[in-house]
């Protein structure tokens, strides 16, 4: 049933399109509502071997929870797992009951959360543009990283106030995604800290004295260490600094090729387009977003760093993503560049292998 995901990218977008262009706003939110609930209720109504995660925790800690009297005995009981998952997976199975509620929670958490921080964004890029990215690369890959994919999600949706430089706001919402994920404490680098080392009056040295160090020091090395600082005071699982002991090397290790390319294409337009691109963002968050883009593919490439760690970063490459053909003024080019994206994002969706192995869609009704 691969046909599924076409169908609902396209249904929610096309709503997602509606609520950006209507100017009531009790329709606007109804139409938002529904973008939302679309990709939730079909994630929610899949079967527990769609995607890995469900099956490996998913499912035993659903179980585990309705069968625990107390949250603190489910809590006791379970494995290493972070407070706000064991707390939703609690309350939704003793209200409903039954685990493809919980998938459906999730689901809305991972989606709803991208959404708001989407429609943050819609002065940059179309709201529909965006979901449609999100929804072909990050939606798909949610049922199977539950947790990490609601945090990445949460961190989506407090993004506008790192572009404000509102740091301490920001921090709140690293909170709240760490209570799904752990892994979530890196966005105070590789999101606020890279904000804040770009947007300095010294951007260019601090830019420079960064680069230097991650080519003179081994970023896995150092990451393993701080993973392991972390773990020793029991702040992340043990399995954590796995993700980056066990990185695979390279650009195949976060992606396919034509999204690789497609983040290289990014940063080129930034450069050769900055004036429209510093117009609509702004001059220093538009350095941002293009000095992002650069070091996502620095440490996707040649610092070998598992993709699990770059999450965060691959949620904010939606945006990027779908921001990039809008700093072009040519109406041609920057259709070209639209269809490019699209090409770049629908290619690793459609094309079998990792898709129809992992995520081939089953239903637990009939369609």
């Amino acid at each position: 049933m691969l046909w599924i995901y076409p169908v609902t990218i396209i249904f929610s977008a096309f709503f997602a399109w509606l609520a950006s262009r209507v100017k009531n706003k009790g329709v606007m939110i109804l139409c938002s509502i529904i973008s939302v609930l679309i990709p939730s209720i079909v994630g929610g109504l899949r079967t527990v071997d769609v995607g890995i995660d469900s099956l490996i925790y998913g499912l035993p800690h659903a179980m585990l929870a309705e069968t625990s009297k107390t949250f603190a005995e489910f809590v006791a009981s379970s494995s290493n797992k972070e407070l706000g998952y064991k707390l939703l997976c609690y309350t939704v199975m003793h209200t409903f009951g039954h685990v493809n509620w919980c998938y459906f929670f999730y689901q809305l958490i991972t989606v709803g959360c991208f959404y708001i921080g989407a429609y943050k964004h819609r002065k940059i890029a179309p709201l529909a543009f965006i979901m449609i990215i999100f929804l072909s690369v990050q939606w798909i890959g949610s049922m199977s990283m539950i947790r990490q994919s609601m945090a990445a999600s949460i961190i989506i949706m407090g993004l506008d106030h790192v572009e404000k430089k509102e740091y301490i706001k920001f921090m709140l919402y690293i909170i709240a995604a760490f209570f799904f994920h752990a892994s979530a404490l890196v966005c105070i680098g590789l999101i606020l800290g890279v904000h804040i080392i770009v947007t300095s009056k010294t951007y260019f040295r601090y830019m420079m004295i960064f680069i230097i160090m991650l080519m003179i020091f081994n970023f896995r090395a150092v990451t393993i260490m701080v993973f392991q600082t972390f773990q020793s005071f029991n702040i992340i699982p043990v399995h954590y600094v796995g993700y980056v002991e066990e990185a695979p090397d390279g650009w195949g290790g976060v992606g396919s090729i034509t999204l690789t390319m497609s983040r290289i294409g990014t940063y080129l337009i930034f450069c050769l387009y900055s004036r429209r691109g510093k117009k609509l963002l702004g001059n220093l968050n538009f350095e941002y977003y293009k000095f992002n883009t650069l070091f996502y593919l620095v440490l996707s490439a040649v610092l070998t760093i598992n993709g699990r760690i770059l999450v965060y970063n691959t949620y904010l490459q939606s945006i990027i993503l779908a921001f990039m053909p809008f700093c072009v003024k040519s109406k041609y080019l920057r259709l070209l560049l639209i269809v490019s994206v699209l090409f770049a994002i629908i290619v690793p969706t459609i094309r079998g292998g990792f898709i129809a192995n992992y995520f081939a869609y089953k239903s637990i009704i009939d369609f």
